[in-house]
């Protein structure tokens, strides 16, 4: 299986030509500046996750099995550094959890989303971003997080990580994405 890694750098100097090869190739050399030294893996981790898991189907048939509340998901994280998480939360919902269940920590909204509303928490290293997006509009949302979650500190703790997913009421839908961190490859 073949890796693909990316790591965010910019040039420091234009290059310099060398000589053209013998093959009509022009050598050159560039210098890059690393300021984080972070390697991160170049394809995105997706998962999804539902707040509320089977339930009632018509036509009714016995024996009846209602609806499980949230859904656990284990992820076994290989990284060498705790990878940020970012999660969205799909409407209709209210008061979407999303719990690290392994460290304890959670990101939790404290509003009702309607159908089709999206919240995207963004536990991006530079600082964390709280946005909705409705209707093709992007509007900020720190307003709508639970002030006593772990926002900014939501991340994959290397090895196991057990989440899940909880919601007071709606059909509610979360999705989860993160990179995979590397000190070195």
């Amino acid at each position: 299986e073949a890796f693909t890694h990316a790591v965010d750098c910019v040039v420091i100097e234009p290059p310099t030509m060398k000589n053209a090869g013998s093959n009509h190739f022009q050598m050159f050399d560039l210098s890059f500046y690393v300021p984080s030294g972070v390697i991160r893996s170049a394809n995105k981790h997706d998962i999804r996750m539902e707040g509320f898991v089977g339930g009632l189907k018509w036509p009714l048939r016995f024996p009846i099995r209602f609806a499980q509340r949230g859904n656990v998901q284990r992820i076994d994280y290989a990284g060498h550094l705790p990878a940020p998480l970012t999660v969205s939360f799909l409407g209709p919902a209210r008061d979407p959890r999303v719990n690290n269940i392994t460290s304890g920590k959670y990101i939790q909204l404290d509003v009702e989303l309607r159908e089709n509303e999206r919240i995207v928490v963004d536990n991006a290293p530079a600082g964390p971003k709280v946005y909705l997006e409705y209707n093709g509009a992007v509007t900020p949302a720190f307003h709508r997080i639970d002030p006593d979650c772990d926002l900014g500190d939501f991340d994959l703790a290397l090895g196991i990580n057990d989440l899940n997913y909880v919601a007071g009421a709606g059909n509610p839908v979360a999705g989860l994405c993160w990179h995979d961190l590397y000190t070195g490859v």
